[in-house]
């Protein structure tokens, strides 16, 4: 009878709220609310600090050799074709990449369109414009450049290839593996170009003297005697790194004419014009050399 009536008074004690005996059973509690794991650095590093070192170095390497040799004879002019090359292989990675992740988002992958519309035909003309646009502008800055403008174009090279690790590493914990340099990239150019510009224009306008040319009775002479400054040839390569050559000289020749009442809003214009086209193009260079040695994955 004991037996029988004990597992009765355990329930009723539990029911009336008496503690002297645990209950059978625990109250289901609602979940707790998760909380995600701090981010950290992956176990895959996108790059490394030296990469990036031997990028800039690199970028520095060929524009020196080709100061070095033009003046000399012409087949200097294949160390441009590599120039192009390393710049049209980057910008090509970078934009194929960034369109196959707008075609995974927006297309379906049974669809037909999706084996159309792969991007790479305007990645082609996005890197060959690039290409060109950076192979002038750095051969000319390469032939006419002072002492304390090379020593300002290597910091820029050496320092935009640490600042583009130190954004890699910073996107590689935000963002998918074949978009690290695609983040990254632009604001490792970006940064840097815009710090070169500034750089590269107070160095010309404060510690440089102004050019000859800045003197010349008018523009159409001014534009002459800037480009008897380039080595003499007579062939396509020539005329193309006369161009920015021209708009320097124009620059110096309306800031310059004017300065003694007022600096000429136009030729200041041009002349930050010519120094962003130079440091944007180092900062590119850089950053289209790493990406050209960079393998993306499509998963």
């Amino acid at each position: 009878k004991e037996a029988v009536d004990m597992p009765l008074t355990c329930s009723v004690n539990a029911v009336a709220g008496d503690n002297l005996r645990p209950r059978l059973y625990k109250p289901i509690e609602p979940p707790k609310p998760r909380i995600s794991a701090p981010v950290g650095m992956p176990k895959h590093i996108p790059m490394s600090y030296f990469a990036g070192l031997a990028a800039g170095l690199l970028a520095v390497g060929i524009l020196h050799l080709w100061r070095l040799l033009y003046p000399v004879g012409d087949p200097a002019i294949l160390l441009l074709v590599v120039l192009g090359l390393l710049v049209w292989r980057g910008t090509y990675r970078r934009s194929v990449i960034r369109r196959m992740t707008w075609r995974r988002a927006i297309l379906r992958t049974d669809s037909w369109l999706y084996e159309i519309f792969q991007g790479r035909v305007m990645a082609h003309l996005v890197g060959f414009v690039a290409a060109l646009a950076t192979v002038v502008t750095l051969a000319d800055f390469a032939l006419t450049a002072s002492v304390r403008e090379g020593g300002l174009a290597i910091g820029l090279c050496l320092t935009t290839g640490l600042v583009l690790a130190f954004a890699a590493r910073w996107a590689a914990m935000h963002t998918r593996r074949d978009l690290v340099l695609v983040v990254a990239g632009p604001i490792a150019a970006t940064v840097m170009g815009l710090i070169g510009t500034a750089a590269f224009f107070w160095v010309g306008w404060y510690l440089e003297p102004a050019p000859a040319a800045a003197d010349a009775p008018n523009l159409s002479a001014a534009i002459s005697q800037g480009q008897s400054v380039l080595p003499p040839r007579d062939h396509i390569v020539a005329w193309a790194i006369g161009l920015p050559r021209s708009l320097e000289t124009a620059g110096w020749v309306l800031a310059k004419q004017t300065q003694s009442f007022a600096f000429s809003p136009f030729g200041l214009i041009l002349l930050l014009l010519y120094n962003a086209l130079v440091s944007f193009s180092l900062t590119r260079l850089v950053v289209d050399i790493v990406t050209a040695a960079y393998e993306p994955k499509d998963p």
